[in-house]
């Protein structure tokens, strides 16, 4: 743990004492903040909740961005849906600049987004995942979680004075796959890509775990996970429920096939830059590049659901 974690006291709220409780209870870093968000609102959506299932461990165990930021930013995005159900496209802006400034903070306090940097651990492994057990590792865990739900609980939204935003375009990553999933397969819903424009250009365009994959595992947690709901999450469930053989299987594969198709599972990465704002990522969103990538996960996704 680096100086500026240990810098940083906050107090042990009853959000903070949930989020470390269901930490432990879900095993599922992820779902932990969302949960927690969940019963500080009396607001449960299983639906999402059944979503989540791969994007724990650096996305299904794979080390790429934690899963504490994912929770995270979905919180946010949840947040400004139940304070304004209808957005706009500056609506959607203000909030990826949020998450952007929420991943650039966990970069500044823990040096690294992905998880395999964070734990030093091949996640893919039997080794690895038993290792992320360590009460070493597991304080690490523990800290990331508590820290981001304190920011969460504090974070305000701020005023953006950039308005023209619709004049460099509207395309967005996983909302489009998430869309075209509903309408071909019938499986996703409309809130779930309502808030999925925080996974654009790799969560609030900063580079992190492509959108398009993402899309691909929240629809595949949609199908093949059996129902779930934060009242069963309170209680001590086994590790393995938690990422259910059917869902696994299949989400491994596609990031397999993702990881060896494209070289990486980060959006920086796979373009080879990064976003200087919302017009950048209009400009590469419409890249041949981009496209290829959202066409090779609709087509993994068209053999995953029809199994």
């Amino acid at each position: 743990m680096n100086s500026k974690e240990h810098s940083i006291r906050i107090e042990e709220t009853p959000e903070i004492k949930t989020v470390k409780k269901m930490l432990f209870k879900t095993l599922n870093c992820c779902e932990a903040q969302v949960i927690t968000l969940q019963r500080i609102n009396n607001d449960p959506n299983d639906e999402l909740l059944k979503s989540l299932a791969g994007l724990a461990g650096g996305v299904n165990n794979h080390g790429s961005t934690c899963g504490v930021l994912f929770g995270v930013a979905i919180n946010m995005a949840s947040k400004l849906a139940k304070d304004k159900p209808q957005w706009e496209l500056f609506d959607e802006v203000t909030l990826l600049y949020a998450v952007r400034d929420y991943v650039g903070w966990f970069q500044k306090i823990f040096d690294s987004t992905l998880c395999r940097d964070r734990t030093g651990l091949d996640l893919k492994s039997k080794k690895g995942k038993i290792g992320l057990l360590s009460p070493k590792k597991a304080k690490g865990c523990i800290k990331q979680s508590v820290l981001s739900m304190d920011y969460f609980l504090k974070y305000e939204s701020q005023i953006i004075f950039e308005t023209e935003f619709s004049k460099c375009g509207t395309r967005h990553c996983a909302r489009e796959l998430l869309k075209k999933t509903r309408k071909s397969h019938g499986v996703g819903n409309q809130y779930l890509e309502q808030i999925s424009v925080i996974f654009d250009g790799g969560l609030g365009l900063s580079g992190n775990t492509c959108g398009a994959l993402i899309a691909g595992l929240l629809a595949l947690g949609l199908k093949y996970r059996q129902s779930y709901n934060y009242h069963v999450a309170a209680k001590l469930r086994n590790y393995f429920k938690s990422f259910p053989p059917e869902f696994t299987k299949r989400a491994d594969l596609l990031i397999k096939n993702f990881e060896n198709k494209f070289g990486s599972l980060e959006c920086k990465q796979i373009l080879g830059q990064e976003f200087r704002d919302w017009c950048d990522f209009q400009e590469k969103r419409s890249s041949k590049k981009c496209e290829e990538v959202l066409d090779f996960v609709e087509k993994q996704l068209g053999t995953f659901l029809m199994e």
